[in-house]
Order: C-alpha cells, then sequence, then structure tokens
C-alpha cells in the first residue's frame, strides 16, 4: 500500500470513530433527574398554597418544554392530580418549578409523588418519593354533640357520638375523613362524622389531614367529651336556635341530647293531645310550625324518658283576610269592590288576574267590572310582610265568574198541588237572553226540554208523578260553555 493510500484511509477512519465517539458523549449527557422537594409534604390552605422543586438537566434543545407532573393520592401517573404552575426557572440547569395544589377536598391524600416530563427529546424522570398532601378545606374547631359540660350520660348498651352540624363545622364539606380517639388512642377504621359506641372512656375526633395534623396551624380537632353508660333515664331539655318565636320563612332547630334514639311530638292546639311527627327521630328538629313539642328519647326500651319537658313555640304569623266569598258571580256591567285586611307589618299588596303573571294592582282594594275587558277565573292576592325580623308572604286565590249565585236558582217544582204556584221552573233574569241555553235531562239522561232565551215554560205539559218523585237534570250554558248544573225534583 502506498503511502497516499494509507494516509487517506487512516484519516476517514479517525473521523469515523470521532463523529461516533461524539455522538455517543452528547447522547450520555442528555439527561433530567428526578425533582428534589423544597417541602415535607403539602399542607395548604387559603392562606398558603405555594410549593417548589428543583431538578438537574441537560442536553436539551432550546425547543424542550418541562411538565411537573403530580400523581393522584395513591401514586399512579396515569390519573394526574391538575396543579397550577406559579413560576419557573428552566433555562440553566437546575430547574426550579414553583406551584400550588388544587384548592378543594380532593387533594388529600398520603402517597403522591412528582416527576418531570420532556418534549425533545422526550424523556420522563424518576419520581419523588411518596409524600402526604392535603388542602385544608376545613381547618376550625370541632364540637361534638354532649351535655354542654363535656360529658355525655348514654342510656342503654350502646350510643352514638356525632360532630354539631352547628356553624362552624366540618358536616358543611361532604367526603372528609376523620380520626376517632378514646382514652387518646385512635380507634382503627372509624372514618366517618359519627361513631358507634358502647364503651364508656374519653372520645375526640379531628379530621384525617395525615402527617399534616401534626402541622403548626392545625386546629381541626374536637374537645374531649367523657361518655358514661346508665341503665337509667337520661335528663334532658329542649333548645331552640332561634328562640321560642318563630317566623315561617326562617324555621328554628330544636336540639335535645346527643347520643340517643328520639321520637317527637308536635301538639298544635296546645290542648294536651300531642302527635307524633313522622321521621322526626333525631335529636334536632327544624320547625317553623307554631305548638307544644316534646321529644321522648330512647323510645320503647327500658330506658324511655319518663320527663315532660316541652317547648311552646309562638308564630309571627300575619293573618289575611278579603270580603269576598270564595266564588263570586257578576251580572253583565255589575262591579265588585274587594277589600283586603291583614295584620302584616308593612304589608305590599299585588292581585292578579287569572292567568296573569304581573300585578294589576298594588293596594289594598281591588274592582273587578263585568265589562268588556272582563276575564272570568281565579284571581289571586299575594300579601308580603315586610318586618326585617320576619319577611313572608301570604297568598289567597277567589273566582269571579258571570252569572248569579246557583241559590237563587229553584231545584223544586210542584205542578200537581193545586195551588197555582212554583207550578213551572222559573229562572232569574240573568239567564234570560239569546246567548244562553236551558237544556234538561231525565233520569236516564233522555234530552226533555232544550231552549235558547228560556221563557219559564217548563214543564210544557203535564208532568205524571206516581210512587216517587222524579228528578231531573238541568244544564245551562252560555255560548256553549256550562255556566250551572243542578238537578231538579217535580214533587207530587
Amino acid at each position: 500500500m502506498n503511502h497516499t493510500l494509507f494516509c487517506n484511509f487512516f484519516k476517514k477512519y479517525f473521523f469515523t470513530i470521532f463523529l461516533f465517539s461524539f455522538i455517543l458523549e452528547n447522547k450520555a449527557q442528555t439527561f433530567v433527574n428526578a425533582p428534589s422537594k423544597n417541602f415535607g409534604n403539602i399542607c395548604a390552605s387559603s392562606n398558603f398554597n405555594s410549593y417548589s422543586v428543583n431538578f438537574d438537566f441537560n442536553g436539551f434543545s432550546p425547543g424542550n418544554i418541562f411538565t411537573l407532573e403530580m400523581s393522584d393520592p395513591e401514586g399512579d401517573f396515569a390519573k394526574l392530580t391538575p396543579i397550577t404552575i406559579l413560576s419557573s426557572q428552566l433555562s440553566t440547569s437546575p430547574g426550579k418549578i414553583t406551584f400550588k395544589v388544587p384548592e378543594n377536598i380532593t387533594t388529600g391524600g398520603k402517597s403522591y409523588r412528582l416527576r418531570i416530563r420532556t418534549s425533545s427529546p422526550a424523556m420522563t424522570s424518576s419520581p419523588t418519593l411518596p409524600f402526604h398532601a392535603y388542602f385544608w378545606i376545613y381547618n376550625d374547631k370541632i364540637n361534638i354533640l354532649d351535655d354542654g359540660s363535656g360529658s355525655l350520660s348514654i342510656c342503654g348498651s350502646n350510643g352514638i357520638l356525632a360532630i354539631s352540624e352547628k356553624s362552624p363545622s366540618p358536616l358543611q364539606h361532604k367526603g372528609l375523613k376523620y380520626i376517632w380517639k378514646k382514652d387518646g388512642i385512635v380507634i382503627p377504621n372509624e372514618t366517618e362524622s359519627k361513631l358507634n359506641i358502647a364503651q364508656s372512656g374519653k372520645y375526640s375526633v379531628q379530621i384525617d389531614y395525615g402527617n399534616c395534623n401534626s402541622t403548626v396551624g392545625f386546629i381541626a380537632y374536637s374537645q374531649e367529651v367523657n361518655v358514661a353508660f346508665t341503665n337509667n333515664s337520661v335528663p334532658y331539655s329542649i333548645t331552640s336556635s332561634l328562640g321560642t318565636t318563630v317566623c315561617p320563612s326562617n324555621p328554628t332547630t330544636l336540639s335535645t341530647t346527643a347520643g340517643q334514639t328520639y321520637q317527637w311530638y308536635i301538639d298544635s292546639q296546645a290542648n294536651g293531645n300531642f302527635v307524633k311527627i313522622d321521621g322526626a327521630t333525631s335529636y334536632s328538629l327544624k320547625t317553623a310550625n307554631p305548638g307544644v313539642y316534646k321529644v321522648v328519647i330512647s323510645p320503647g326500651t327500658v330506658c324511655e324518658s319518663t320527663s315532660t319537658n316541652t317547648i311552646t313555640l309562638q308564630s309571627t304569623n300575619f293573618n289575611l283576610a278579603i270580603d269576598a266569598k270564595s266564588v263570586n258571580y257578576l251580572k253583565k256591567s255589575e262591579i265588585i269592590n274587594i277589600n283586603a285586611t291583614t295584620t302584616a307589618i308593612n304589608p305590599t299588596y299585588e292581585w292578579f288576574l287569572p292567568g296573569g303573571s304581573t300585578p294589576t294592582s298594588t293596594v289594598a282594594n281591588f274592582t273587578v267590572t263585568n265589562d268588556a275587558n272582563f276575564k272570568e277565573g281565579l284571581y289571586k292576592l299575594v300579601v308580603k310582610q315586610n318586618d326585617p325580623s320576619c319577611v313572608y308572604t301570604k297568598t289567597i286565590q277567589f273566582k269571579i265568574i258571570e252569572g248569579v249565585e246557583s241559590v237563587n236558582i229553584p231545584n223544586v217544582i210542584s205542578p200537581n198541588d193545586g195551588n197555582n204556584e212554583n207550578d213551572t221552573w222559573i229562572l232569574p233574569i240573568e239567564y234570560k237572553n239569546d246567548s244562553i241555553e236551558v237544556l234538561i235531562l231525565d233520569s236516564y239522561g233522555k234530552e226533555v226540554f232544550k231552549m235558547k232565551n228560556y221563557d219559564d215554560s217548563w214543564p210544557e205539559s203535564v208532568i205524571e208523578v206516581k210512587d216517587i218523585n222524579p228528578i231531573y237534570y238541568y244544564i245551562i250554558s252560555k255560548d256553549g260553555s256550562p255556566l250551572k248544573k243542578g238537578s231538579l225534583t217535580v214533587l207530587k
């Protein structure tokens, strides 16, 4: 081999080896490490929700996108937690990303992990070790229902501890898990807001925020309640959250000692006649109805309460009346004036025509005239009491129709008594015009008479009466629409 060929071969071989080594070296330098947390656990709240991670990387193209991913509570990256990026520094290594977690109850678990995903080239870092993450959707004191002194006496062999619903209360947030303790020791597998118990002891509860429960600022725990079991009836009293005067639009809550079974009763007339309230079997009862209330604790058991403690609720209900009947009749061109009287405080009035959605009058009296604009049907009056302590409404409905009252239509005639009185069926003048038709049927439904502009001429011939007085039926119609229906008896 001559010298020139050898030199060319050597140069090509050396260049190939150099290029291959360069590619391998650069490929080996492209990496993204697992993120390093700048926190232990995530204990977010409405006052603080900002966490950051650092991560080393190398060899990525300028168009690469770094994405921070947070797993679900079990550490599964197939179901990502939707974190929000607050800021980032990704131009040089180490990179830094600051983020916040969802501010709701879905942020809650003990096995979250974080990782970095890249786009060019596509790579995924190793994840962090598992950590706890919670959003403190509720972080206030918890109150276990007791007798008001930190104790609870339960009659029988078992009972229930429950968290108060009175605000502030974690019960306003569905889905929270709890940790119950007896004598300072965690009770396994008890995570609900109520606890069935069968032993005396000191009980407490707190929200399960994992390791965040030991974080400075955590106060979502209860008082300690000293529970004792007894075989004697438990003394009790009834309290009302809004006092003893109730407004129909703002119910009060009656409550008694918790931890038992219950049945509530009401005496609406205050005459000693108590009636069971169906479904009222909790320690508390929401009501806006006046009356005398009592509750029986542990009904049907040896511990059934014998106390006669009651509470009487007075109502701020107002009276409302109108000087019109439920059904009112108007003749042509006749006028009816209707006046409303009420004991409502600072009342407002709204009168509605049949089918109307906008009030046609807003004063205490109302006038209807049977003219060309007259509307038959169901009228309505709505009165609102505008007392700041009790705002609510009452409604009265009444009918106004064209015609006269049926009491003026006779239902008996006596053509066979020989005194020449009441021999024919005589109608009021209001039913005698060309637009009104009279139809008379016998007891079998057969038509026996039909006339418009009735002239008081029925019966037109003698009606034979045997052992039983025959009964007929009439229909008085106007333009095809019935105005009156009734029966008519022919006496011997």
